[in-house]
């Protein structure tokens, strides 16, 4: 049995290093996703660690298949296979070594927690045996040291690409839906096929730099479909943002082959690992509620039971008490089963909370660990790099960053909605706030030539509320203001009317028509849309700066006309009870 699984292990080894090939860059072996380590490290993790030999056997023949197309002689060939197999054998080894380590799940995305740690473990650490073995030995049988640095980072994002994407596609495929049986889905499935069709074409055949648009729909599949789903999502994307490159179409194309993989192999790690991250979340909350429901259902039963006792006793002793004893018997089975459905509520509620809180922390910890990695590699804390590749990797933090913004404002929509976020009411002095705002949406004004008036009453002073949400609302406005306008001007102003501040943020930009008016503060909305589309965002701003104005007991309000430009306003009371 054993000597079967190894051969299979090494036959597929073998044929995905091949598939593998197909997808390099034009005249190269270089690809920005190497599959054959995903599917290593899964092998260990379902089968054990004793699949081993296969995985080295297939490792050793692959490395043969890509060294014979060279000018090697035969030996060097065969030693250099055979260090850079021992380097692959032991990546996968140590990898599912550490995993069920570290991970006492038998399911390692059955929660975020052991997410993260699969991530960390298996598609970064584990990659790092192989990367440095591997580039050791060819530099060492080429004698070109100086491209060991790009080399070794190519090879290590490689590998670490192709567990991130081709692991989750056998570690879930037990827990894979049954689409074809549901009409409904296979419908969204076709529409959610063709938003991404056409998210390519955007992307690749129109050539607009809206790469990101892609995570959107794969959030999409992670919501609405299952952890396996998501994993095939995730690897189509994988192939066709890579075909495309091959025919050199897209932002990822570039003069330098190392630089194009190096973007490429960050975007896909980004993208494999934010998607893994969330079909989890939303995995161990279909999980919970699953729970609570069962546990509803044991509730409702036990009710149902204790109530067709209660009558049969009621029965029995129907002609031996008096109607005091029963209607007190009555009451206290009333109150108990109000303290019951009480205190399961409160639960339920606090299940509600914690998992929003859960998710704010875990979604943006991963972020987090990438902007971090990236500014170690921008920082050459692990080698030089050139300034092209410094240029892709500020984009790719800058990219990040923007992704976190994009989940901080769906987490304070989603908090809103729920009725979990909660706003301070704490004295603060609202001039300096402005100041503070001001300052920083100071320098993007000036780069678009846009001068920026302020208008502060005079004597403003103290106002009851949270600091920290109004400067967020103020900071979104004169965003907002910058981006859509071109030329002209930008006015701040805040006067105090008897017991409120009323606060103006008026532009000279592109206007707003009226029939678009009442659609602007909905969650999602956007007024510029489709192929042409020329400003960015996630049409959550205004929707959350007008929910958290009301939060605070003030209004919001808007006047505009197109090419006029517009005036967005809103109201806080000095002082207000939080209650």
């Amino acid at each position: 049995m054993r000597l079967v699984q190894n051969l299979a292990v090494a036959i597929t080894y073998l044929l995905t290093a091949k598939l593998g090939f197909l997808l390099a860059l034009a005249h190269t072996n270089a690809t920005a996703v190497w599959a054959p380590t995903g599917i290593a490290l899964a092998a260990c993790l379902v089968v054990g660690l004793h699949i081993w030999p296969g995985i080295f056997l297939g490792a050793f023949f692959a490395n043969i298949m890509v060294l014979a197309t060279g000018n090697f002689p035969s030996e060097p060939i065969m030693l250099l296979s055979l260090g850079t197999a021992t380097g692959n054998t032991l990546e996968a080894v140590i990898g599912a070594y550490l995993i069920h380590r570290f991970i006492s799940s038998k399911h390692p995305f059955d929660n975020t927690l052991n997410t993260i740690r699969f991530i960390l473990l298996g598609a970064l650490v584990s990659p790092l045996i192989s990367a440095t073995i591997g580039t050791a030995g060819f530099c060492m049988y080429t004698t070109v040291w100086s491209q060991y640095t790009p080399m070794w980072l190519t090879w290590w994002l490689g590998d670490a690409v192709g567990v991130l994407i081709f692991s989750p596609l056998f570690l879930t495929w037990e827990k894979r839906g049954t689409l074809y049986r549901n009409k409904r889905r296979t419908v969204e499935a076709a529409i959610l096929v063709a938003l991404f069709v056409l998210v390519e074409v955007i992307v690749f055949r129109l050539n607009f730099p809206l790469e990101y648009l892609i995570f959107p729909a794969l959030f999409w599949t992670a919501f609405r479909f299952g952890q396996f789903e998501s994993a095939v999502t995730v690897a189509l994307v994988m192939v066709t943002f890579i075909f495309w490159t091959i025919k050199g179409f897209g932002p990822f194309v570039s003069t330098m082959l190392n630089n194009s993989l190096l973007f490429l192999q960050s975007y896909l790690g980004v993208a494999s690992a934010s998607t893994l991250i969330v079909s989890t979340l939303i995995n161990a909350r279909k999980l919970a509620e699953d729970r609570l429901r069962e546990h509803q259902d044991n509730l409702e039963n036990l009710v149902n039971m204790r109530t067709v006792e209660l009558q049969e006793t009621n029965e029995r002793l129907q002609g031996e008490i008096d109607e005091h004893t029963k209607t007190e018997q009555m009451l206290l089975q009333a109150l108990g089963e109000l303290a019951i459905a009480k205190e399961r509520a409160e639960a339920a509620d606090q299940v509600k909370s914690a998992f929003l809180a859960t998710m704010s922390h875990e979604l943006r910890t991963p972020l987090n660990s990438i902007i971090g990695f990236t500014g170690i590699l921008l920082q050459r804390l692990g080698g030089p790099i050139n300034d092209e590749q410094e240029k892709q990797l500020t984009m790719v933090r800058k990219s990040a960053h923007h992704l976190l913004s994009l989940i901080s404002d769906v987490l304070d929509i989603s908090k809103i909605e729920a009725g979990q976020l909660k706003v301070i009411h704490e004295p603060f002095n609202i001039e300096e706030s402005i100041i503070k705002i001001i300052q920083s949406i100071r320098p993007l004004a000036e780069k678009k030539g846009l001068v920026l008036n302020v208008d502060v009453a005079e004597g403003a002073g103290e106002i009851c509320g949270d600091v920290r949400r109004v400067e967020q609302i103020l900071f979104n406005l004169l965003s907002n203001a910058v981006k859509f306008t071109e030329y002209g001007s930008i006015s701040v102003c805040c006067k105090l009317d008897n017991n409120s501040y009323m606060f103006s943020v008026t532009d000279t930009g592109i206007g707003i028509k009226n029939e678009d008016l009442e659609m602007l503060f909905k969650p999602f909305h956007q007024i510029d849309t489709g192929l042409n589309r020329k400003y960015e965002g996630t049409g959550l701003g205004l929707s959350i700066c007008k929910r958290l104005v009301e939060l605070m007991g003030g209004t919001m309000h808007i006047e505009s006309s197109p090419g006029r430009g517009s005036i967005f306003g809103f109201t806080l009371p000095l002082e207000r009870n939080p209650a």
